[in-house]
């Protein structure tokens, strides 16, 4: 195992920002439908 820098790696922030826009785009979606 490598020793990891502090705070959040480029490929940590990618996936997180992702899942982000994911949950944002269904949640607005759901209550844009609904």
């Amino acid at each position: 195992m490598t020793e990891r820098p502090d705070g959040f790696t480029l490929l940590e922030l990618v996936l997180a920002m992702s899942a982000l826009a994911m949950i944002t785009a269904i949640c607005y979606g759901a209550f844009h439908l609904g």
